[in-house]
């Protein structure tokens, strides 16, 4: 009896380890929020704004940093079914302030080379159609052995300048750039896509727009907070 007793203990605690799997991005990327000293704070808030790419005004009450990968699905549907009414509503209007931050997960044929990309059409004024572009036709681009070769195209179909894009895709401080982003995707433990801190808040995957809304609505309602988040304080719990 103390055998089968100590079995079935063991065996409990396994199904416990496998559940709490589940939430364990969550709970790092909150630990990673809430330990961080008051300098370290202040180091990754420079990152985000430094590394992301921005729509909305500098004065909307509520700030949203998206971690994303240009090649993942999830992503693509999120861009496709969820941020053009998140834009109209939110981000038009002068209610959410969007920051993008795209980065490399590892696992998505030139990724990395799509965010060098994003960055070129970045420097023409040009991210967010580029941004769409690059969801929209995921599936060209990542097949692609060269993939300069879709990239360019994209760029003229965007009236951008073939050369001084091609230039800018070559450019060593491009590669850095994304560094940059794959940097601050670390500092704040993202580990699935996409990823958004809602005025700090880790909020996971392609939530559907009655979803994402209601998250932001509840922000809006208690005032939001008008600024980069900072990864301080404990996390407003889910409405």
């Amino acid at each position: 009896m103390v055998t089968d007793r100590a079995g079935m203990t063991a065996r409990a605690g396994r199904v416990q380890r496998g559940a709490g799997r589940t939430a364990r991005d969550v709970v790092l990327l909150v630990g990673a929020l809430l330990l961080a000293a008051p300098a370290v704070l202040h180091a990754q808030q420079e990152l985000i704004e430094e590394s992301s790419y921005v729509a909305g005004q500098a004065d909307a009450p509520v700030t949203v940093v998206e971690f994303l990968d240009f090649g993942c699905e999830s992503c693509a549907r999120f861009a496709a079914e969820t941020l053009p009414a998140v834009r109209e509503r939110y981000i038009a209007t002068g209610k959410v302030r969007w920051r993008a931050v795209p980065f490399v997960m590892g696992s998505f044929p030139n990724s990395e080379e799509a965010a060098g990309a994003a960055a070129c059409a970045d420097a023409q004024g040009a991210f967010w159609q580029y941004h769409d572009t690059l969801f929209q036709r995921r599936d060209e681009w990542m097949a692609a052995d060269a993939p300069l070769s879709p990239f360019r195209a994209y760029a003229a179909d965007l009236g951008l300048d073939g050369a001084a894009f091609e230039d800018c895709y070559r450019d060593r401080e491009t590669e850095r750039r994304v560094d940059m982003q794959n940097r601050a995707a670390r500092r704040f433990r993202v580990r699935a896509t996409p990823t958004f801190l809602v005025e700090g808040r880790p909020v996971l995957g392609a939530l559907p727009f009655e979803q994402f809304s209601a998250v932001l609505d509840e922000h809006l309602d208690r005032g939001g907070g008008g600024s980069t988040p900072r990864p301080r304080g404990t996390p407003r719990p889910r409405g």
